[in-house]
């Protein structure tokens, strides 16, 4: 155990040493082009990136030690995608009765909001909406999804579903 954990400390230090010593170098060349190289040419200067990796922070606690370690964890962005009806899709439902579903991966607490053709129609826990009443004709649809802070984290495309109701002039015989 104790062999383990220290080849997995010597890893991380040579890792992190290594990414610490690369360097990126700007070249500008005569006709304006501008190239990005590991490996310094004549007239290069060093390029320092701003940018820094999407990781938070976040604090284990090992139950057999009492100190606290820190370990950095990936952000996940959640993915909203709306899975019924499929966008252009015909919805056939006399009664005017439409079941908006959609996916958020990872799974999150939160709320779910729907819009329709642009305007706030329902509010839900879950990305699972049942409309009744609906006339013929044609729906925008669109859902966010919030966490419990009120922050939009994800939504999806805007989507257009069709309704198509029989002809109340049809006599059925």
């Amino acid at each position: 155990m104790l062999r383990k954990c220290l080849l997995i400390i010597l890893i991380a230090t040579v890792s992190i040493a290594a990414l610490a010593t690369t360097k990126i170098y700007k070249v500008v060349k005569p006709d304006g082009t501008v190239i990005y190289t590991d490996k310094p040419p004549p007239g290069a200067s060093e390029y320092k990136l701003l940018k820094k990796p999407n990781l938070i922070p976040s604090i284990v606690t090992n139950p057999n030690s009492k100190t606290k370690q820190t370990q950095l964890t990936p952000v996940v962005k959640p993915m909203l995608e709306l899975l019924t009806p499929a966008n252009e899709a015909t919805v056939r439902n006399n009664a005017g009765e439409v079941t908006i579903e959609a996916s958020l991966v990872p799974e999150m607490t939160g709320q779910f909001i729907l819009y329709l053709n642009g305007q706030l129609h329902a509010r839900h826990s879950a990305p699972k909406f049942e409309l009744e009443g609906l006339n013929r004709g044609s729906y925008n649809i669109k859902i966010e999804f919030f966490d419990q802070s009120g922050k939009l984290l994800a939504s999806t495309q805007p989507s257009t579903f069709y309704l198509h109701k029989a002809s109340a002039l049809i006599q059925a015989n």
